[in-house]
Formats: C-alpha cells, structure tokens, sequence
C-alpha cells in the first residue's frame, strides 16, 4: 500500500491525500480533535449542536443549497460527533473533490447560525434525544459512562439534556467555535481517485487566511469508578446491561493486546461468551465485549440483552468466564483473535471512508501515520501468557454494571 501523503501548512494546519486511482469516488472530510470531552455540565452537548447547527446556513449558501449542491452531483455529505472528535465528510465522484471541500469549509468558517433555524434545530435536537430515551441499549450505555467516569465530561451523553439543548443560543455556538476550532486541531483528508495537485492548491488557497490559534484542552483527570445500578424503563421486553473494567487509552503501547483480549472474550461467534451464553445456552440473541478508549483511559466491557429473569444468570456467567479465561487462553483462541484482529484492520482499508477516517485519528491521536505492517507485526507477536496477564488484571478491576429493565431485578 502506498503511504498517503501528509503535508503541514504553515497555519498548521495538516492535510493527508491518499490517492487510489483504480476507484471512481473520493471522501473528503474536516475532522477536529472536539468533541463532547471539553464540555461542561453548563454546555453539555454543545459540540454535538453545533455539528447540527453548521448546516443550516453560511455567509454564501442557505440550509437548503448546503443540502443539495452535492446531491445534486449525486453525492452525499454528512458529520458525527464523539467523545474527543467531530467530523465533516461528504463522498462524491473524483471530479467533484474540490466544490466538496469548498462547501464543507464554508459550512465550518462561515456559518452564521440563523435564528429561525436555530429554532427548527433545537427541536430536532430534542426529539433525537427523546428517540435515544426510548432505546433501553442506548439509555444503558449512557448509564454505563456514568457510572465509570462520573461528573467527569466522559460521563456525560453527547448529546446532552433538554435544558441545556433549549438554552443555547447563537452567541453559544459563536463562543464556542471561536473557542475551539482552529486549524492546529483539524486535519483535512481525502481519499480516493482525484488530482493531488489541484486539490492542495484548492486547500491552500482556501485556508491561507485561516489564522491558528494557541488553545488549551483540559480533558481532566478521569477516574475509573467501580459502580452498579438499575434503570427501570417500562413496557420493554429485554433486560440490556453492560459489565466492564478498568482498560487502557488507545495510545496506550498494549493496546493491541487489549483488543486481541476482548476478542477472544467476546467477540465473534467462536468468543468464549458468545459460545457459552447464546449458542450453548441460548440465554441471549446479542452478547458481545469491547473497548471503550479513549486518549487518556478506557474500560473493557460486554454488553447483552437478554429476557428480564435471566439477567442474574448472564451477569454471572460472565463472570464466570472472565475466571476462567483468566487462568487459561488456548493457542488456537489467540490465533483466530489474531487472524481476525488483522482481517479488520486490513478489510477496513478497502473502503475510502475508512481509510480517511482512520488517518485522519492516526494524526490527531499519534501525531503520524502509523505503518498497517508494523501494527500487524505488533499483534503477530503477542504471546499467550500476556492475554492471560490481562485477564488476571481485569478480575483485580472494580468491576462496573449498567443495567436497564423493566422492573428491579432480583439479586441484583
């Protein structure tokens, strides 16, 4: 595979363009290292408003042209936000990269936040969070990063709480963009067939006046709380909880051997949880472990769902085999982790959206591209006892349990 090219403007900011020439479509995209974590209980979901908010009219376009202009070309652009990021990205046909970069610029420098959309929005807004109330997985999962980082901005949703959301006003996202988005934490990427000369020249020439600016991101101090509790939600037909323990951060050098742990514990149909909880004993349709990371901390966790009066069980058995996995990995368990950590990591780069996400956290997390052949030489050279190391590290963790159900659970 061909690095992608990375190349530092003298405002800092940090464009990658990874050229594949045997496809017809490119991702373009503006991904910043805001997100959710530099909020506070005040302005909670701002970022996540904001990311909203953008598209709804700049100095030159209104919300509707931002809409079309690129479905018109017959692409399509679109955002998210997480914990520590956002993202702007639109996909189109090679010759239409540079209106694509054009537009996501003009949404990200020039918004104006009208008013009357601000209005519209905030509704949008509140009915999305009435959307993720009403999905017993999402309200434990929110439950969950409450319960491991408390009052700490990790525990907080994304996006946020009806007060806050009917509070804001364009002065809010005013203040907050000129707080935060600069160019020293954005990276541009693009991915796929288009000319790499006139679209750095594009970039340059639209962002020369885009003056950098020295900000300080205080993501505190997060500390892993060992807790347990219980939200009754009425009239739903599954009992959905998630067990998790203390991890490492994604930057952190056992990273790989994290992932290639919770593989092994919950991941796939050949995992340890998925073989004893679904397919031997059928107590749940979902069961699976991951990891919840970010810059500084993260947790390894299982989530399930399964009928109300079996949650005692499946919380046990989980345990349960986090005893045993702890005192006994097979050779041909780390392998097939192994084997499918890699497949991932290779099959991922088959798409152009992918690909551009991944190098656009590759530098804001790594500061660099990291080589796919040193990261699968890294897991290759995983040894047994190391998983088993951090099974036995895992059981010494508090232990965290979220859980959402219809009524209190016995035992629980």
């Amino acid at each position: 595979m061909i690095a992608p090219r990375v190349i530092k403007l003298e405002n800092n900011l940090t464009v990658v363009m990874d050229y594949i020439p045997h496809i017809e479509s490119a991702t373009v995209g503006i991904w910043s290292n805001i997100g959710s974590r530099v909020e506070n209980v005040e302005d909670n979901g701002i970022c996540h408003f904001l990311e909203h908010m953008v598209f709804k009219g700049t100095k030159n376009r209104t919300s509707f042209e931002i809409n079309e202009i690129l479905e018109n070309k017959g692409g399509y652009i679109n955002a998210w936000t997480s914990k520590e990021k956002t993202a702007w990205y639109a996909k189109v046909l090679k010759n239409d990269v540079n209106l694509a970069f054009e537009v996501l610029l003009d949404i990200l420098r020039n918004s104006t936040f009208p008013a009357e959309e601000l209005e519209k929005e905030r509704g949008v807004i509140i009915e999305e969070i009435k959307m993720y109330q009403d999905d017993p997985s999402d309200v434990a999962y929110n439950l969950y990063d409450k319960l491991v980082y408390g009052e700490h901005a990790l525990g907080f949703p994304i996006i946020g709480n009806e007060g806050n959301i009917r509070r804001f006003s364009q002065d809010t996202f005013f203040k907050h963009m000129q707080k935060y988005y600069y160019p020293s934490q954005m990276v541009v990427v693009i991915s796929g067939n288009f000319n790499e000369e006139s679209f750095l020249e594009q970039v340059k020439k639209l962002t020369h006046d885009w003056q950098d600016k020295s900000i300080s991101l205080d993501k505190g101090n997060p500390a892993f709380n060992g807790k347990c509790e219980l939200i009754v939600k009425k009239e739903i037909e599954q009992t959905n909880l998630i067990l998790g323990w203390q991890g490492v951060s994604y930057v952190a050098e056992d990273y790989h051997k994290y992932s290639l742990a919770a593989t092994i514990f919950g991941g796939g149909m050949s995992s340890r949880l998925f073989t004893e909880i679904r397919e031997k004993r059928g107590l749940a349709y979902s069961i699976n472990s991951f990891l919840n990371a970010f810059a500084d901390c993260g947790t390894l966790a299982v989530s399930a769902g399964c009928s109300h009066d079996k949650a005692i069980e499946v919380i046990n058995l989980v345990k349960e085999e986090l005893q045993k996995v702890a005192f006994g990995v097979e050779d041909k368990e780390l392998e097939r982790a192994k084997n499918l950590l890699k497949s991932s990591i290779v099959m991922s780069l088959e798409s152009s959206y992918n690909r551009a996400s991944n190098f656009a956290g590759n530098i804001l997390n790594f500061g660099k591209i990291r080589d796919v052949n040193e990261l699968i030489s890294k897991i290759d050279r995983v040894e047994k006892e190391e998983i088993i190391g951090i099974f036995q590290s895992l059981l010494k963790s508090q232990e965290t349990i979220a859980v959402v159900s219809n009524a209190g659970i016995k035992g629980f």
